[in-house]
């Protein structure tokens, strides 16, 4: 639920999320039932954690599929050079003229260096993917922590 918040969340309109949920509400994104399993407080203060800070008036991609190939030294303890397939989902893509920021929500009880530990190489996986298919530079990567309100850069 929190992560379909995010997904629909507009970062052009300000950060007045509470309203932004309950217009979600009203437009059948998001069912009364729903809004009252998550803490809206803590979601907030991830929006407001800095995290998003210099997405605004970005490109945006939400839930951006990718399917790339990635050597298999680079994933695996191996030195095979063998292609693997690499595919996954990017929560959040911002796109501007100084090249990529990628953002991922969690939703964890762990704190910011254990979460930071636990999900580096998947960011990491990320950035070679866009990289790869898309030429870009990355600027920054983070985690959100929708559950703890806080977001680590990566």
């Amino acid at each position: 639920i929190a992560h379909k918040i995010m997904e629909y969340f507009d970062f052009n309109r300000g950060q007045d999320l509470f309203v932004q949920v309950e217009n979600m509400v009203k437009n059948g994104i998001l069912t009364n039932e729903q809004v009252q399993k998550v803490n809206l407080q803590r979601i907030n203060n991830a929006v407001l954690s800095g995290a998003f800070d210099g997405i605004k008036n970005s490109k945006l991609y939400r839930e951006k599929v990718f399917l790339t190939t990635i050597d298999a030294n680079k994933v695996l303890d191996t030195d095979s050079t063998e292609p693997l397939v690499l595919q996954g989902v990017i929560d959040l893509l911002s796109l501007d003229k100084d090249g990529a920021t990628i953002i991922d929500y969690k939703y964890s009880s762990l704190e910011k260096e254990s979460l930071k530990r636990q999900y580096k190489k998947q960011l990491e996986l990320y950035a070679f993917a866009v990289n790869k298919v898309l030429g870009l530079k990355i600027k920054k990567m983070v985690l959100v922590n929708l559950f703890t309100g806080e977001s680590v850069q990566i």
